[in-house]
């Protein structure tokens, strides 16, 4: 992650690039939501397009980078052929742990 910088919660604004979330690409912002002064919710899309929500908190900082140039990708490749394999990206509900990716993390 040599382009990405260290951030904090309100860092995150609509159209930024954000690795931690998944542990192998990132995801672009689309819309954020405070919950009180400690955690969010933020709504993203994926690098095949699909979009999810999920919950972050302080803790969850030191996981994740903004992109220092907003995007990794471009658009001109094929979509089918970036992200995940389809069937692993249809749920939100993934296991990974801090710092591999919070997507679906299930925090109590």
């Amino acid at each position: 992650m040599e382009d990405a910088a260290a951030m904090q919660l309100e860092d995150l604004q609509p159209k930024r690039a954000v690795e931690g979330v998944y542990p192998d690409w990132p995801v672009t912002v689309l819309s954020v939501r405070w919950n009180g002064s400690e955690a969010l919710e933020f709504t993203y899309k994926t690098s095949s397009g699909a979009t999810a929500s999920d919950l972050l908190f302080r803790d969850d900082e030191y996981c994740l980078r903004i992109l220092a140039d907003g995007r990794r990708w471009n658009s001109y490749g094929d979509g089918a052929l970036s992200g995940p394999p389809p069937n692993q990206e249809a749920s939100v509900s993934h296991n990974y742990s801090f710092c591999n990716g919070l997507a679906g993390a299930g925090r109590a």
